[in-house]
């Protein structure tokens, strides 16, 4: 079986019946790596890391960080929440409520009223299967999805700009503007010169504004970086003169 998903432009390919270190092909292609420079960060240990990758991603997030409690009584709840302010995660949330599509007049309330009396009132009032979608939801969409081995690790060294990465053969580049940055051209390094190589199996993907595969046990003549692509996941093999 063959089960392609497009999930945020990137291709995540379940492959059955095939081995598992050949079903990673459009993992990668896709993925950038921010790096805090001169900040006050340079010198956290891995423990503070740990904490910031723990906090950029939501895990663990719930809404007793909040000050949200069943324990507490409505009023007190919304006390505490309107005197602690909207910066981080609880300002995020607030525009995260503004943004569904939810009838507020089942609450007593309007559009107009506070973020603090939606949040409380959602919570005290609303299913907890309601509310526990939103959150989960809210996750999903503010979550920061970071590699946290790379993140909390100190002693892991970057890849170096210009290098060539592994499992793909294109090389690391330093992006300057995200929206100008083309991901399938700009990190192409590797030559358009032919090579022939034997492909188990390939899904589609695209290079240099050309579009590769599908392939299934197929004997190739491609373009070397279109080449390594595919070898460097081990879906293929090269094929001597």
């Amino acid at each position: 079986k063959k089960k392609l998903n497009l999930i945020n432009k990137e291709v995540k390919i379940n492959i059955y019946n095939i081995k598992a270190n050949e079903k990673n092909l459009n993992n990668i292609i896709n993925k950038y790596h921010l790096i805090v420079d001169g900040s006050q960060y340079e010198n956290v240990d891995q423990y503070g890391r740990a904490e910031i990758a723990q906090y950029m991603s939501l895990k663990g997030f719930e809404t007793t960080l909040l000050g949200l409690s069943k324990r507490t009584t409505y009023n007190d709840a919304l006390t505490r929440i309107s005197n602690s302010g909207n910066s981080g995660w609880r300002g995020r949330l607030y525009k995260f409520f503004n943004t569904r599509n939810i009838e507020w007049s089942e609450y007593n309330l309007t559009e107009n009223s506070t973020p603090e009396e939606k949040l409380v009132t959602l919570f005290y009032n609303s299913k907890k299967s309601k509310f526990s979608k939103l959150i989960k939801d809210f996750i999903t969409e503010f979550g920061v999805v970071i590699d946290p081995v790379v993140t909390t690790d100190i002693h892991r060294i970057f890849r170096l700009p210009g290098s060539l990465h592994e499992k793909t053969g294109l090389s690391k580049k330093r992006c300057l503007d995200i929206d100008q940055f083309n991901h399938s051209i700009d990190p192409v390094e590797l030559s358009s010169d032919y090579v022939k190589i034997n492909v188990k199996f390939s899904p589609g993907f695209k290079l240099l504004d050309n579009e590769f595969g599908p392939y299934n046990n197929e004997t190739l003549d491609l373009p070397e970086y279109a080449a390594s692509y595919i070898l460097a996941n081990k879906l293929g093999e090269y094929v001597e003169n």
